[in-house]
């Protein structure tokens, strides 16, 4: 059996560099979850994991939409940089890169919490699911997560390295990432611990060496900076080739006792023209959607199975050791 998690972070509207709109636009919200995820999911008997960024929390339509949605998760998605304690700019117009596991411990809670309370105030629950901006947790973060009623984090991406040009020391490693869920360490997020809380790996795999070959030999003769580039499970970023390399040896590698375990990801701004770096135009964010549903079909057809986040970890953490 393939077990799916659809993860989508949802945030305010972006230009072709991720800087938000001035003023903030939500037609990624307002829009696109209502009107072209929705349907998708539905078709496809999908349970998706919406992770809310502080500025969607504040926005009264915003928050309108996603409190009917039915058959779906609605989880916390931090940005620090916009967030109480110490928030080092507004949203509007600008572009979010700091890392919130590179915070002091009481920073990092701080934001955690104040991001915690503006979801329940508005939803009326506390949140259950966690992704970090720009993927920039850490063991301790999964600590606070755990200590703050947090049941799963979706924020490790399985072979990739994240810095932030606002933040001199410090990096996110995440190579050496399980790929199945698992509890993690509170000491290093990417091993196996006694958390109380359980980690969902974003599905990414590192290319075959013979294509990591050819494009670093092409690197070289240009003279560019030699770069490894893994492959996500993620409609927006990955050709549709890419895609069905990837669910099908990723359900190979998480194999374990008849499951299989994939995670799949992309923003709520890349279905919608001019609303990402990803979807400029119609015909790019038609090109999203239509290798979502691709995807979607094609996991169907092996019969997957599709849980929210909270439920899929659940799960995972419940099969026989």
């Amino acid at each position: 059996m393939i077990e799916v998690a659809v993860s989508i972070d949802t945030e305010a509207d972006a230009g072709d560099t991720w800087r938000r709109s001035a003023p903030l636009a939500f037609r990624s919200v307002t829009v696109g979850i209502a009107d072209v995820l929705t349907p998708v999911f539905r078709e496809f008997g999908v349970r998706p994991t919406y992770l809310l960024s502080s500025e969607v929390l504040e926005h009264d339509e915003s928050i309108g939409v996603l409190s009917r949605l039915r058959d779906a998760e609605l989880g916390t998605h931090l940005h620090g940089d916009h967030v109480a304690p110490g928030a080092s700019q507004a949203p509007e117009g600008t572009s979010s890169s700091e890392l919130a596991c590179l915070y002091p411990e009481d920073v990092e809670r701080g934001k955690l919490v104040t991001i915690s309370r503006i979801f329940t105030d508005r939803l009326g629950r506390p949140p259950r699911a966690y992704r970090a901006g720009r993927y920039g947790a850490s063991g301790r973060t999964a600590r606070l997560l755990a200590e703050l009623g947090y049941e799963v984090d979706a924020s490790v991406a399985p072979g990739t390295v994240w810095t932030s040009p606002r933040q001199a020391r410090g990096r996110v490693d995440f190579r050496g990432a399980p790929l199945a869920p698992y509890r993690p360490d509170a000491n290093d997020l990417r091993r196996p611990g006694d958390v109380a809380i359980v980690e969902v790996p974003i599905t990414i795999l590192p290319r075959p060496l013979w294509w990591d070959a050819g494009v670093m030999a092409g690197q070289w003769l240009s003279r560019r900076p030699l770069v490894r580039y893994p492959v996500w499970l993620r409609p927006s970023t990955t050709p549709w080739p890419w895609l069905a390399w990837t669910m099908r040896n990723a359900v190979r590698r998480t194999m374990r006792d008849g499951q299989a375990w994939l995670h799949v990801m992309l923003h709520s701004m890349e279905v919608i023209a001019g609303t990402s770096p990803y979807s400029c135009g119609p015909g790019e964010a038609a090109r999203v959607v239509a290798r979502l549903c691709r995807l979607l079909r094609a996991l169907r057809h092996e019969g997957a199975r599709f849980h929210t986040l909270s439920e899929l970890g659940a799960l995972a953490i419940a099969r026989p050791s």
